[in-house]
């Protein structure tokens, strides 16, 4: 009896002829675009589940670490002097940019406006329900009804729900659940181990010698900003990869522990109080059912996602925002737009036998370049081509700016050759060709 009182079902929330219904998980980046096309198209409706209270998703900064008042664990991984490593000049919207500002690469506050200005701009919060996590998708077997069935819980009421819907767009990122590198004998260390997902402010590393290991953006972020507070900072990672300033060490990256101490891949013993592991993240749907047919190996790779994206079993089915080293809120933009026009059938994908060989064809690729597993979604320069042909087939070419892929590439020189200074640095957006480049006049850092 309890059961029955605690769970409702609802076939449809709202009933429109002739409309399909769309689902979208998460108020990010990704979900806000999503339900802005969503909500312009008239054949179209759909809304977003948004577990927290807030849009925005990462870029909702939170002082607390660990678990939230729902003992859900708090999904930002923002920290407090966090910057963007791309110029806000091309990481907006293809349609929607970043307001004029003074600096072009911005905190964390500014992202977080522009798309609370976004939202506000197309009215979108009316059809998000915050604090409703979603607890399954599945396909749904019942006849004549919309392809998959959707249970949410309301993390206030704890109530959970049933809800119909006609296609799936999964935009809950891929920057939340930690990847921890295997360390032999990590247990023994006596020191502190964080992950970077809990890294908020550098204080609580005064006087302390710190292991950063990484070599991403975080971790050259954050040793940079470690240097003024930590007694040493110490960057574990491929040498060859980071230009870093004189005050920051550079080890190869530790491969085993010891008690106050770890070794590196090189022999050499290092010995510290904090080992911050800044080792990046793994693709977790832990809302999917295995129905779904969604799998991910290892973390890193996800099968079988047709472009990266569809899921070639259920094709009314995507995953937003899996390829990284990219520029991503214009790549959201680009794979949302190709999607719409797939499940409007203004597009029509090929057979689900066609979508599995290319996909299969994609993984013999990688086998003979012997590229990692890890790396499977690893886009580079592909983004550029890829972004160009959803923009062909899906009818938005006009939106795809070369001078994007240009600034893009001189910021990241830029970034590598700099990366103590190029947050100071200015992009000025000509047209659709040219900008201008200044780069930071300050002292740069020893």
């Amino acid at each position: 009896m309890l059961k029955s009182l605690l769970r409702k079902r609802i076939y449809e929330t709202k009933i429109v002829m002739n409309k399909k219904r769309v689902c979208i998980t998460g108020a990010g980046a990704a979900g806000l675009i999503a339900l802005r096309h969503v909500r312009e198209d008239p054949d179209l409706e759909g809304c977003i589940f948004e577990q927290t209270n807030s849009v925005g998703g990462i870029w909702k900064y939170v002082d607390k670490t660990g678990n939230d008042e729902y003992g859900i664990p708090i999904h930002s991984t923002a920290y407090k002097g966090l910057r963007t490593n791309l110029p806000k000049e091309i990481m907006g919207y293809l349609d929607y940019k970043f307001p004029d500002s003074e600096h072009s690469y911005i905190n964390h506050e500014e992202v977080f406006n522009y798309f609370k200005t976004f939202a506000d701009s197309y009215k979108l919060l009316e059809d998000i329900h915050f604090t409703t996590r979603v607890i399954n998708i599945q396909p749904n077997v019942i006849p004549e009804q919309p392809e998959w069935k959707v249970t949410t819980e309301n993390l206030t009421t704890r109530l959970t729900t049933e809800h119909f819907f006609d296609s799936i767009i999964v935009c809950n990122g891929h920057y939340t659940k930690p990847y921890l590198p295997n360390i032999t004998n990590l247990k023994s260390f006596k020191g502190e181990i964080f992950h970077s997902r809990d890294y908020r402010t550098p204080n609580i590393f005064l006087g302390k010698r710190v292991i950063v290991l990484g070599a991403g953006p975080s971790a050259i972020d954050i040793s940079i900003e470690l240097v003024e507070f930590a007694s040493q900072v110490i960057l574990s990672c491929n040498e060859s990869r980071c230009a870093m300033p004189n005050k920051i060490l550079i080890h190869s990256p530790v491969t085993s522990a010891k008690e106050n101490s770890f070794i590196t891949a090189t022999g050499n013993e290092i010995e510290c109080d904090v080992l911050l592991l800044c080792s990046g993240y793994v693709y977790d749907f832990p809302f999917l059912s295995p129905d779904c047919g969604i799998t991910v190996e290892e973390g890193k790779y996800i099968y079988p996602l047709y472009r990266h994206m569809i899921n070639a079993m259920f094709p009314t089915m995507i995953l937003i925002g899996i390829p990284f080293t990219v520029c991503p809120f214009p790549q959201f933009d680009c794979q949302i737009r190709y999607f719409l026009q797939v499940i409007k059938g203004k597009l029509t994908l090929p057979s689900k036998d066609e979508m599995l060989q290319e996909i299969k064809k994609e993984e013999r690729e990688r086998l003979e370049n012997k590229v990692p597993l890890k790396h499977s979604h690893k886009f580079g320069d592909k983004q550029w081509e890829y972004n160009i042909q959803l923009a062909k087939e899906a009818g938005f070419l006009n939106l795809i700016q070369p001078v994007i892929q240009k600034v893009y590439d001189r910021a990241g020189l830029r970034r590598l050759n700099a990366p103590a200074n190029y947050k100071h640095d200015h992009v000025t957006i000509i047209d659709r060709e040219t900008f201008e480049y200044v780069e930071d006049l300050h002292t740069p850092m020893k």
